[in-house]
């Protein structure tokens, strides 16, 4: 009899332990996929944050934001031309690290390539301001780089070209407003302007 209560107390004992066991075991399973989502957003956070510090290089550089050919929504751009469309594919490593000094290069469309020294570069709340040297009688061109939206104007031989970035929807791209059949707003300059 006393084989048995002490068989019988070790089973339960046994028992207690392997269900503990068992629903610590899916209690971690279940916080992996979390665990790894936290990771990803860390990792966003960081290289949004990357973008949005000013750079301790001191050599200056050449700047070459690739563009190419994509398809963006029929919905999204209604009757637009979509060829006046690129996605820009270096956003992030070219706007990460940027210095006055640096000469930013871009192969715009067909109107030919917009290369510019960038004039300066500087903090304004959680957003990068960067903006390039421009000539008498010529805009500057400028781009503001957010942590939600990243925004910017590109001035090449009279016609604008505006740079866009959701970072909810990972889409990098610039426009060419002549070809997409609207006039650009000056939007943005109250928030560059001192």
């Amino acid at each position: 009899m006393m084989r048995f209560l002490v068989f019988f107390i070790a089973l339960i004992l046994i028992l207690i332990i392997y269900f503990f066991l068992i629903e610590k075991e899916s209690i971690a399973i279940s916080e992996k996929p979390l665990q790894k989502q936290n990771i990803v957003d860390e990792e966003k956070e960081k290289k949004t944050l990357d973008l949005t510090q000013l750079s301790k290089r001191i050599s200056k550089k050449i700047l070459i934001l690739e563009l190419s050919n994509f398809n963006l929504d029929k919905r999204l751009l209604g009757e637009k031309n979509p060829n006046a469309y690129k996605e820009i594919l270096n956003f992030e490593d070219t706007f990460q690290d940027i210095i006055p000094g640096d000469i930013l290069t871009i192969d715009l469309f067909e109107e030919g390539i917009f290369q510019k020294e960038i004039k300066s570069v500087e903090k304004k709340g959680q957003n990068k301001i960067i903006k390039t040297v421009f000539n008498r009688g010529e805009n500057y061109s400028f781009l503001v780089i957010g942590p939600e939206m990243s925004f910017g104007k590109i001035f090449l031989n009279n016609n604008v070209y505006l740079i866009n970035q959701d970072r909810s929807k990972s889409i990098n791209y610039i426009i060419d407003t002549r070809n997409a059949g609207f006039v650009s707003k000056e939007w943005g300059m109250d928030y560059i302007e001192h």
